[in-house]
């Protein structure tokens, strides 16, 4: 039920003559609750004696009952009820459950939790819509725990949140810490109530192909695996907000301190199937940024490094990556290669005139 008064409040079908009396009235929510709400349907006479007790501000007056309701789609089963031991899992990002119907197909229990299931990195909040509550006390909540309803349980952090009735009609009762929860049903005295549950916040992004993520909250970073690229994204409500590209499939290669001599490499003749292991350094890399032609290279702040690998017969060239750049000695810009030890990026550069 949504609103149920009683009263004269406007001429119409039941009370056709205005003589002067209509504007009475009373809210009569908290009888119709216990009546209806929760439940798939009800009935009840006008003119029944709690009815015309709760007729305080139209004594002597005819009065008729004007109500609003709505319908909700809840939680329940295709075929059967819940069978013990296995539970019921619920995946939806937000769903109804009632205590009437759980009572009817025995899920809830001991051994047939409802078993909520956000998305990895989501949270899940639930609400309370306490049909009793009203009935308890029509204008003050309590703060103790009268009734319980049930239970609140996140096992992974042994967590057990009591739920407690006849306190406020609807209100937010709990918002978990992780992405699952299962709630028991274990009201012994009949209340009618139901549990609204939604999954909250973004769920953790996926990121590209070659791409890693890393998430603080409601902000979250993406990057590539060569390192030359990152978004950042904002959480808002259950999306993310931001854009996103691609990454490319990251140069591999196994670097190590070396000089920058190119070596023919050496071969194992003994082998009955020679490959041949470059064991001397193959090509030179500079650390970021290009060296400066006009000074001495023993001023600038960069490193060399060796690409060290295992090379098949007559192969004596690293094979041409991206770049196209010339530095200003004539070595073309074989392409780069970003290290996550040093966090550092490489530009991989050509003998004179070779690639």
């Amino acid at each position: 039920m949504e609103t149920s008064i009683l009263g004269r409040m406007e001429p119409g079908k039941c009370i056709p003559a205005d003589r002067g009396n209509f504007g009475c009235e009373d809210d009569v929510l908290y009888l119709t609750d216990r009546w209806c709400s929760g439940r798939r349907s009800c009935e009840f006479y006008v003119l029944n004696k709690e009815l015309m007790d709760a007729n305080i501000n139209c004594i002597g007056w005819l009065v008729y009952l004007r109500a609003t309701y709505f319908c909700v789609q809840v939680t329940g089963l295709e075929n059967g009820n819940c069978l013990p031991n296995e539970g019921r899992p619920l995946t939806n990002e937000q769903g109804v459950i009632s205590s009437f119907l759980s009572r009817n197909i025995y899920c809830g229990t001991d051994s047939s939790p409802w078993k909520i299931e956000a998305k990895a990195g989501q949270t899940v909040e639930i609400s309370l819509l306490d049909f009793k509550a009203l009935s308890r006390s029509r204008s003050q909540s309590i703060a103790t725990c009268s009734d319980t309803y049930g239970y609140i349980v996140e096992k992974t952090l042994n967590i057990n949140h009591t739920i407690c009735g006849q306190q406020k009609r609807e209100h937010v009762i709990y918002r978990s810490k992780t992405n699952k929860v299962e709630i028991y049903v274990t009201s012994k005295k009949q209340a009618n109530f139901i549990l609204k549950y939604k999954a909250s916040g973004c769920s953790d992004p996926e990121p590209p192909k070659h791409g890693w993520y890393k998430r603080n909250g409601n902000e979250a970073v993406i990057g590539c695996d060569s390192g030359d690229k990152e978004w950042r994204l904002t959480c808002s409500g259950t999306n993310w907000e931001g854009k996103m590209g691609t990454c490319l499939l990251p140069v591999a290669s196994n670097v190590a301190e070396g000089q920058d001599d190119y070596l023919e490499p050496k071969s194992d003749n003994n082998s009955p199937n020679p490959t041949i292991k470059q064991e001397e350094p193959l090509i030179h890399i500079w650390e970021t940024p290009l060296p400066d032609p006009t000074k001495p290279q023993t001023d600038q702040s960069s490193r060399t490094c060796t690409i060290h690998r295992t090379m098949q017969p007559g192969e004596k060239h690293l094979r041409t990556l991206t770049g196209g750049e010339m530095t200003s000695s004539g070595k073309p810009v074989v392409g780069s290669y970003y290290s996550p030890q040093t966090g550092h990026k490489y530009y991989v550069l050509g003998r004179d005139g070779q690639k």
